[in-house]
C-alpha cells in the first residue's frame, strides 16, 4: 500500500521505546497494548499507546506543522491497526485521524494489513462503512474548499504582480475540475494544502508568432518576443500579498475540515483541535 497523492512526504523517524528496547512499529506497540490486558504491563503500556496518541493527535497544530511525527510516523496502512487498538483500549481521540488516513489508503484497506507472523488484521465491518462514509465528506468537503479558495475569495490586499496572480489561481483550479494536476478537485485530501498545486503548476506555453510580426524582424524579433513573454512568466508565481492571503485561507478553511472530523465519524471529543500553548 502506499500513499495517495496528497500524503505528507517527509521521511518517517524511527525512535525507541527505551534506549535499549526494539525498534518502535506497530506490531511493537500492538504487542505491549494487547498483552497488557493479562500482564499489567503499565509502564510500558503508557509509553505504546503515547506513540499513538502524539501521531493520530487531536491538535490541528500538530497534524499541519508535521510535530506529531517527530518521535515516530507509522505507515499509512498502520492506521488499520491503530483503529483497532482505539477500539481495544476505548481510546476514541484516536479514530478521527486514524479512520482519515485509512481512507487516503483507497480501496486496499477492505483488504488489511500483515502483521509480522503473517497474520491480516482487517477493520470491522462498522469501521469500513465509517471510511466510506468519512470519505463521502472528504471529498465534497475538498471540493467546497477549493471553490472558496479559487473562485468565491476575494482579495483584501493588492496583488503586486498587477493581478497576474488571479489567472494563476484560475488556472489552478481549472487544472483541478479536469483532473491534469496532481490532485484532482473531487479528492479525499480535504486536509491537504491546495499551495503545492499552485506552486506545481506548469507555465503556459508561449504564443506562436504569426503573419506580420515574424516579417517585422524574423528569428530576432521571434527571439526578443519570446523573452519577453518567458520574463513575464517567471514573474508569474504568486506574489507575496497574494500567496500570504492564500496560505491564510487555505490553513483557515483545512483547520474548519478538521474541526469536523469527529462529528462525521460519529464522536464528539471535548479537546479537540485544543489550541497548543
Amino acid at each position: 500500500m502506499k500513499w495517495s497523492l496528497c500524503s505528507d512526504p517527509r521521511p518517517p523517524l524511527r525512535p525507541r521505546l527505551a534506549s535499549r528496547g526494539p525498534t518502535v512499529d506497530i506490531d511493537f506497540i500492538a504487542a505491549i497494548i494487547r498483552l497488557d490486558h493479562k500482564y499489567e504491563l503499565k509502564g510500558l503500556y503508557e509509553q505504546a499507546i503515547g506513540y499513538l496518541t502524539k501521531f493520530y493527535t487531536t491538535s490541528f497544530e500538530a497534524w499541519d506543522d508535521g510535530s506529531n511525527a517527530l518521535e515516530w510516523r507509522p505507515e499509512p496502512e498502520d492506521a488499520i491497526v491503530a483503529v483497532n487498538l482505539a477500539r481495544l483500549t476505548n481510546t476514541p481521540s484516536i479514530l478521527p485521524t486514524a479512520l482519515y488516513v485509512c481512507v487516503m489508503i483507497g480501496p486496499d484497506v477492505a483488504m488489511g494489513v500483515e502483521r509480522a507472523d503473517g497474520t491480516r488484521e482487517h477493520l470491522s465491518y462498522e469501521d469500513l462503512r465509517l471510511c466510506l462514509k468519512l470519505r463521502d465528506a472528504l471529498v465534497a468537503e475538498s471540493v467546497l474548499c477549493a471553490s472558496k479558495l479559487f473562485v468565491q475569495a476575494r482579495p483584501t490586499l493588492p496583488c503586486n504582480a498587477h493581478n497576474a496572480c488571479s489567472d494563476l489561481l484560475r488556472r489552478t483550479f481549472d487544472y483541478a475540475v479536469t483532473g491534469k494536476g496532481g490532485r484532482p478537485l473531487a479528492s479525499e485530501c480535504a486536509l491537504a494544502s491546495w499551495i503545492d498545486e499552485v506552486d506545481a503548476l506548469p507555465a503556459p506555453a508561449a504564443p506562436a508568432m504569426h503573419g506580420p510580426m515574424m516579417g517585422l524582424g524574423g528569428v530576432n524579433a521571434m527571439n526578443a518576443f519570446h523573452g519577453m513573454y518567458q520574463g513575464v512568466v517567471l514573474q508569474r508565481r504568486l506574489c507575496k500579498n497574494c500567496r500570504t492571503q492564500l496560505e491564510n485561507c487555505d490553513r483557515e478553511l483545512r483547520r474548519q475540515v478538521w474541526r469536523k472530523l469527529p462529528g462525521w465519524v460519529g464522536l464528539t471529543i471535548g479537546d479537540w483541535d485544543a489550541r497548543i500553548a
